[in-house]
């Protein structure tokens, strides 16, 4: 603590504590009859006042007072006897907690905040970078000042189903650029008329709420102006970061089962290499990055997903010599990107059963897979206030996919592979809630993609013996269910990827030796809903 003798109504804390017993920290007023006072107070680095009344700065008596704040964390009241004048300064990232009564001026500089604790008052608020608080969630209080200027943002609270509100009230002349930052909920359902947040008397004054929206519940608002004030607007509504964000995660179940499933060529390579005489072992690892349009709701999102595939399969002894059946298990892990750095994950286990008939002579083949998935499913939304919201749930799939082609030899060891297939999956229907109190439910969803393609390629023999096998791949699919219901506080969204996407792939298969083959896979798509800007698959198989 600092008095200087040369300037004896100056006061300078630095790193020092000041407690009032009964009184407050600091009181200004004249020690003589008559005598007003005019005292300047520095606050720096740490220092701290604590007031036996609550007040951490009073002046009476007719005197004025200038208190510049800096790196410091004040709590407490400051007031001003009326006649007296009390100007407020906060630098440098300071905090002030605490009511101020009939305070001339204050400003909130530099990444430094005001943290209202009731109704309060200040004639000119002057901001410069720093931010207002309006108390906490279910605490609305109104400041009123007599004119506003500067830039600045106020983080305010509404309740849209009661329609109370902090609200700013500005008295006079409203100048510069502010920014509102409303609390953000999942669980308020708007009542339909816009709410008062900012009141002025005029100016030039422009009001915008941070990042465009507020998130209430399933749906986000807009701020509008209204002569010179600024209303929430329910009527400028689109769905919410964590309606978005569930809407993402319920219609990513189908692009995570499009990634873990496969043509036979790309889940066992290139089987004629064996000679479907033998059992066999086969592995396939899988990476895929997706890319989900937006639709009208706002729900897009882009997946990365990695994955591996084992099985066994052996030939039957029964029909005609050509069949063989096999078993096999995997797990997926894919990960979301959604709207405003929300984000998600789907960890999905499967086993599944297949059938797969060859006919060397006609080159013409059948593969029939069934699958049964277990997805596990966690999101963690951010809300347009930056605050983190998270839920998850687990639900059963079911799904089975059919393909026919046919294998024609040309000459010089080429040869062309006309296919088809038809996939189709039932997602079981699942419910949730988010843990800042948004309910989602979504119905059973079904999958049904078919699938037209070719692929060419050539043999060509190895000195060794073994045969390499390069191809090119393309395909035209089409997802046909365009009708996926979503329910999130009991407001009704569709949720689909309904539309066509073009594959182009290209890939090579070797036969190492008799017993072991290889072969790898790299693909791209392009599609109205569904983009894939890549697509791995690597795989071995080993007969025995």
């Amino acid at each position: 603590m600092d008095r200087s003798t040369d300037a004896p109504n100056t006061l300078v804390l630095n790193g020092s504590h000041v407690e009032g017993k009964t009184g407050a920290a600091i009181l200004v007023e004249s020690s003589k009859a008559g005598e007003l006072v005019d005292a300047d107070i520095q606050i720096r680095n740490g220092s701290t006042l604590k007031g036996g009344n609550g007040n951490i700065l009073e002046v009476t008596g007719g005197s004025s007072a200038n208190m510049n704040v800096d790196r410091s964390f004040l709590e407490g009241d400051i007031v001003a006897e009326e006649g007296s004048t009390a100007k407020v300064q906060l630098n440098n990232g300071s905090w002030l907690t605490g009511q101020l009564k009939n305070v001339a001026e204050l400003s909130v500089n530099e990444a430094s905040n005001w943290v209202l604790v009731g109704d309060s008052n200040v004639e000119a608020l002057k901001m410069g970078g720093g931010a207002v608080h309006f108390g906490g969630a279910d605490e609305f209080y109104q400041l009123d000042v007599k004119s506003l200027e500067g830039e600045g943002t106020f983080v305010m609270h509404t309740d849209f189903s009661t329609h109370q509100t902090d609200f700013l009230n500005v008295e006079g002349k409203a100048e510069g650029n502010h920014s509102l930052l409303l609390a953000a909920t999942g669980s308020e359902l708007a009542r339909g008329e816009p709410i008062k947040v900012v009141h002025t008397e005029g100016g030039d004054a422009h009001f915008s709420l941070l990042g465009d929206t507020v998130d209430i519940g399933a749906f986000a608002y807009g701020l509008q102006k209204d002569g010179t004030d600024w209303l929430l607007d329910p009527t400028r509504r689109g769905a919410s970061t964590s309606a978005r964000s569930v809407l993402a995660l319920f219609n990513s179940a189908p692009t995570v089962l499009y990634g873990e499933s496969s043509i036979l060529r790309t889940r066992m390579g290139e089987l004629r290499f064996s000679e479907h005489k033998d059992n066999g072992l086969w592995m396939r690892s899988y990476g895929n990055k997706y890319e989900v349009a937006a639709n009208k709701n706002g729900a897009g999102y882009a997946q990365t997903q990695k994955g591996f595939t084992i099985g066994a399969d052996a030939p039957l002894s029964g029909g005609d010599g050509q069949w063989m059946a096999g078993v096999m298990a995997g797990h997926s892990t894919s990960d979301l990107d959604l709207n405003r750095g929300s984000k998600a994950d789907v960890k999905s286990y499967y086993l599944g059963a297949y059938a797969t008939w060859l006919d060397d002579e006609s080159g013409l083949y059948f593969d029939g897979v069934a699958k049964l998935n277990r997805l596990h499913n966690n999101v963690d939304v951010t809300m347009s206030d930056g605050k983190k919201a998270k839920g998850n749930y687990a639900q059963n799939a079911v799904g089975a996919s059919v393909e026919v082609g046919r294998h024609i030899k040309l000459d010089d060891g080429f040869f062309v592979e006309p296919y088809s297939q038809l996939s189709a999956t039932i997602i079981q229907a699942q419910s949730y809630d988010l843990d800042n109190g948004l309910h989602a439910k979504g119905d059973r969803s079904a999958s049904v993609v078919g699938k037209v393609g070719v692929t060419v390629g050539k043999d060509i023999q190895l000195d060794s013996g073994g045969v390499l096998q390069p191809y090119l791949r393309t395909a035209v699919a089409h997802e046909f269910n365009h009708s996926n219901q979503v329910k999130i506080n009991d407001q009704t969204f569709n949720n689909d990827v309904f539309g066509s996407r073009v594959e182009l792939a290209a890939g090579v298969a070797m036969s190492v030796s008799k017993n072991v083959k290889l072969h790898a896979d790299i693909e791209t798509s392009k599609g109205k809903q569904i983009d894939q800007p890549w697509g791995v698959n690597f795989g071995v198989r080993y007969d025995f």
